[in-house]
């Protein structure tokens, strides 16, 4: 399974699958929490991903703090 992730300014979508489908996706605006909080959320209940790849514009700030969310709960280089 793949995790795929696209980061805006204010914005995260995310879809997981493999073989070419993606059946779980989702989005959400970042809003008061951080984003590694918003991580959680959207990502807390995914089964364990195999890959992970981050595209972004938001900065390498935000890019970093999702890259360390990844590791942490999924021992994984994103």
């Amino acid at each position: 399974m793949i995790l795929l992730v696209d980061v805006g300014n204010s914005r995260l979508k995310w879809v997981s699958g493999e073989r070419g489908e993606f059946p779980l996706r989702g989005g959400a605006v970042h809003g008061e929490e951080t984003w590694t909080e918003l991580a959680a959320q959207q990502w807390g209940t995914l089964p364990h991903p195999e890959r992970a790849l981050i595209v972004s514009v938001a900065g390498s700030e935000v890019r970093a703090a999702l890259t360390d969310w990844i590791r942490k709960v999924w021992n994984i280089e994103a």
